[in-house]
């Protein structure tokens, strides 16, 4: 079924929904008929009004009588039976949809138009009349009616039969509807299961992509994934390819100008003394650059060596050696459990990731300060880095740590740097399966957090 069309699915599954309710609606219709139209007498519309027995009958008063199609013969049958005047009491027909005819024990009623008719049956025969002085029986069956008596206040009592019968077949069908909708829920849920588990599949593994390595994309799923899923990684291998020509191109101009900047340097060595320091800085800025490009140029094409560092003895080594110098950095080492603490990566790669970060906080700041935090599941170890710099507009955050990227507003080119400090960070720390990120402080300044795995836990 997974190689079958989105579309095939959609439509095999709406065919079998709309089979599966119109079967269950048509059975909850032929197994709960609609019930028989209610049916009264005399008898129990007077025992009503003498309020001997109210039940299976709606009492209320209103302030006109009704409106509708009269009964006269029940009219008389009522003014009669409770010894008033008629036109104290009125008849009207309910629910003509449902009324046709009623029969009782030797007289029966058939509705003709606006007529009532009575029938008077025996065994020699029947006979039929429809005059309203026709007497009608107390007990006789009748259509169902509403009959208003006209109160001494000048209000009318009404009197109505309630329909618990259509209630109940009401409640019947509604469950029925229920219990199909019950029915239909699961297979439908588990349908849109099978047809989303493929797409959000697709995108979780979208999301973890990067650009190197083989094709990340699975070809599962109905054809329409697969159509995509094959598109993408095509995308991704023209993708990586770029980007692989680009590093290659860097790799051998950094490689290329290494020759010439040695002659340059050899040729600074015998520039006069007041401009000599000033051209060996610039050939030792050029160097600099260089060896950056192509250590971003290693790091993305070689696979990470997993090894293991102990990270405390490791930032206590960088604090110290750049506390030896005179630099404001500084480490909060008041707990002994992280001692122990053991992460995934190279001590010479952590290092550098962390020196980056340091030599960016120093050159922005003047100042950095190192903690270290455990998360309650232990798997990873947090290194956060903070400055009291100006900080990074929060839309730009994600952008510096892109290769070649400066800021020209706070961080311009009068501070140095070639814009690749915190892309190699960020390529050693993930290439080590962990995380960079980057957040404002308040009132200022800047937290760059490292994250990596732990090991031996």
């Amino acid at each position: 079924m997974r190689s079958t069309s989105v579309f095939t699915q959609v439509s095999l599954l709406s065919f079998a929904s709309v089979l599966i309710a119109f079967g269950l609606s048509f059975g909850a219709v032929i197994l709960t008929p609609v019930p028989p139209p209610p049916q009264i007498s005399i008898r129990d519309v007077i025992t009503a009004f003498k309020r001997d027995v109210t039940t299976g009958f709606i009492v209320e008063k209103h302030a006109t009588s009704p409106t509708g199609l009269r009964l006269s013969p029940i009219e008389t049958a009522l003014s009669r039976a409770l010894n008033i005047s008629p036109d104290r009491i009125q008849v009207d027909l309910l629910d003509t949809a449902r009324t046709g005819h009623v029969f009782g024990e030797g007289q029966s009623t058939l509705l003709i138009g606006q007529r009532l008719a009575i029938i008077d049956s025996n065994a020699q025969g029947f006979t039929m009349r429809w005059d309203e002085h026709s007497p009608i029986g107390p007990d006789t069956r009748l259509p169902a009616f509403v009959a208003a008596l006209h109160q001494d206040d000048g209000q009318w009592l009404w009197i109505r039969p309630s329909d618990p019968g259509l209630t109940i077949w009401r409640v019947r069908l509604l469950l029925a509807f229920g219990l199909a909708l019950a029915l239909l829920s699961g297979p439908v849920w588990y349908a849109a299961r099978c047809l989303t588990r493929p797409i959000e599949r697709l995108g979780t593994v979208a999301r973890q992509a990067s650009i190197e390595g083989e094709r990340p994309f699975p070809v599962t799923g109905p054809k329409e994934v697969q159509a995509v899923a094959t598109a993408m990684n095509i995308m991704h291998d023209r993708l990586s390819l770029q980007a692989k020509e680009q590093i290659q191109a860097l790799t051998s101009l950094a490689h290329d100008m290494r020759t010439p900047l040695t002659g340059l340097r050899i040729r600074a060595e015998l520039i006069p003394s007041g401009q000599k320091q000033y051209a060996l800085k610039d050939v030792a800025r050029m160097t600099h650059m260089i060896e950056e490009v192509l250590a971003f140029a290693r790091l993305s094409q070689e696979d990470a060596d997993f090894q293991v560092t102990p990270i405390v003895p490791l930032l206590r080594e960088i604090i110290a050696s750049y506390r030896a110098l005179g630099e404001p950095v500084f480490y909060e080492d008041h707990d002994t459990q992280w001692n122990n603490i053991i992460v995934r990566g190279e001590v010479i790669m952590i290092q550098r990731a962390i020196e980056n970060v340091i030599v960016n906080a120093l050159r922005y700041a003047g100042s950095a300060k190192l903690t270290i935090q455990c998360p309650e599941d232990h798997t990873y170890l947090k290194i956060h880095i903070d400055d009291d710099g100006p900080g990074v507009s929060t839309d730009k955050l994600d952008f510096i740590t892109r290769p070649f990227t400066r800021l020209e507003t706070s961080r311009n080119r009068s501070t140095g740097g070639t814009g690749l400090g915190l892309a190699i960070t960020k390529r050693i720390v993930t290439g080590y399966g962990g995380q960079l990120e980057l957040t404002n402080r308040l009132p200022k300044g800047l937290r760059a957090t490292l994250s990596f795995q732990r090991e031996g836990l």
